[in-house]
C-alpha cells in the first residue's frame, strides 16, 4: 500500500513539473537586450509581454481569435510543446541600399491545444536584435477567422 502511494505521490510530483515547466517562458533577442515573456493567464489565455533593455515595451497582452462559425479561440488553452532556434544568415539583395543584409534571430515556437475542443493554434516569435515577429498558425480548418482579438497594451 505504501509502495503504491509512493507511487502515485511520484507520478503526481513528475506530472507537476512537466505542467510548471511551461507555465513561463523567457526568450531574447541574440544580443540579450530584447526580451519576452510568453505565459498563459489564469484563464490559459496566450498572453505575452515586451522589454528592451529591461524596460518595459509591451505590457503582458493576450493573444486569440474570434472565429466566424465557431467558438473562440481565446482562453482554455494549454502548451503542448515550446520549440527554440536560431538563425544567423546573410544575404544579397538584387538592388537597394545595403549590398549584404543579416537576418539574425532567436525563435520560439509554443504549441497550444484547447482543453475544452482539442483544437490546435501555435504561435512562433521570432526576436532580432531590434525588433519582433509574432505569427499565429490556425488549422486549415480554422480559416474563417472573423477577427483578431489580440492585444497590444504598450
Amino acid at each position: 500500500m505504501i509502495t503504491q502511494l509512493c507511487k502515485f505521490l511520484s507520478l503526481v510530483f513528475c506530472l507537476a513539473c512537466a505542467t510548471s515547466a511551461f507555465a513561463k517562458q523567457l526568450f531574447s533577442s541574440p544580443d540579450g537586450n530584447l526580451k519576452m515573456d510568453f505565459f498563459l493567464s489564469s484563464e490559459g489565455r496566450p498572453t505575452y509581454a515586451l522589454y528592451y533593455k529591461g524596460k518595459t515595451v509591451i505590457k503582458p497582452s493576450g493573444l486569440g481569435f474570434v472565429l466566424k462559425n465557431s467558438d473562440p479561440l481565446l482562453e482554455k488553452f494549454k502548451i503542448t510543446t515550446v520549440t527554440n532556434d536560431s538563425l544567423n544568415e546573410t544575404w544579397q539583395p538584387v538592388w537597394g541600399e545595403e549590398s549584404v543584409i543579416r537576418n539574425h534571430y532567436n525563435e520560439v515556437l509554443v504549441a497550444l491545444k484547447q482543453a475544452d475542443t482539442n483544437r490546435r493554434m501555435s504561435i512562433r516569435f521570432r526576436l532580432f536584435n531590434d525588433a519582433y515577429q509574432p505569427v499565429c498558425r490556425l488549422p486549415a480548418y480554422l480559416v474563417s477567422v472573423l477577427s483578431d482579438s489580440g492585444e497590444l497594451r504598450a
